[in-house]
């Protein structure tokens, strides 16, 4: 078996001389030790940045993947909350720089690893809700190389105001790999501007890694409310008038005369 080079770290120190870039040279695996920055309110714009990367057409199939920066935030329970470098009255500290992880300290997901999982899931759901009056609007992406999706259940909701008011089963089936199906779901005849449709890919049956009704993708959107007519008025054309003012002594008489 003939070797390749595995990981190759291309951070270049200060003074130091930058490794030639033989990955690009011999066309090897391509791993970024940094795909994304997690702090603040980061990580953003992951779907555009992903579809980048991994695109096939920029990259030629040599990207493997990419590590976030980083997966926990290093704060420490203070009592009034958690604290980080500089809560402590040291000279020399990171600030708040060791803040940057997808879950906070206590484990609590971010709303940053809400969107990595559903930028980076094998399965995508994209939903147009202008489109699902005409029997479209609703796109179901199987991003797998190989499996189809007869494992996972599709499952939708409507919900106004927080509250399901009709929900039913995607007919997607067991759909190829890299393929897409188009659907809809019926809408009911008064949509509230509170109401959102809510589209969620669940496993079917127990894995070694999840259990069944395990939710693999999910997706929400807004609903547009038909737009209300508003009430039409006809133009009168009244006639125009002219007003003279006569002036007789001490005492003054206006008169109107319609033109």
């Amino acid at each position: 078996m003939e070797w390749v080079e595995a990981v190759r770290d291309r951070t270049v120190m200060p003074g130091a001389e930058p490794a030639p870039q033989t990955g690009r040279e011999l066309e090897l695996p391509f791993l970024m030790c940094e795909f994304a920055h997690a702090m603040g309110n980061g990580p953003g714009e992951l779907a555009d940045y992903e579809e980048r990367c991994f695109d096939p057409h920029f990259h030629r199939d040599r990207m493997h993947g990419g590590f976030i920066w980083e997966w926990i935030d290093h704060g420490i329970e203070a009592g009034r909350g958690y604290a980080y470098g500089g809560d402590f009255g040291e000279a020399l500290h990171d600030s708040n720089f060791v803040c940057d992880g997808l879950v906070t300290p206590d484990r609590a997901p971010s709303p940053g690893l809400r969107e990595f999982t559903a930028t980076m899931g094998a399965v995508r759901i994209e939903v147009d809700s202008k489109q699902l009056s005409g029997g479209t609007g609703i796109d179901v992406i199987n991003r797998r190389d190989f499996a189809d999706l007869s494992d996972l259940e599709f499952r939708w909701q409507l919900l106004d105001d927080g509250e399901c008011v009709q929900a039913g089963v995607l007919e997607v089936g067991a759909l190829a790999a890299h393929r897409a199906w188009t659907g809809s779901v019926p809408l009911p005849d008064e949509i509230s501007d509170r109401m959102v449709v809510v589209v969620e890919a669940r496993l079917l049956e127990n894995t070694l890694w999840a259990p069944a009704g395990h939710v693999v993708a999910r997706t929400s959107a807004l609903l547009a409310p038909k737009p209300r007519l508003r009430p039409t008025f006809r133009r009168h054309h009244s006639r125009a008038a002219t007003i003279m003012v006569g002036v007789s002594g001490r005492h003054t008489s206006t008169t109107v005369v319609a033109s």
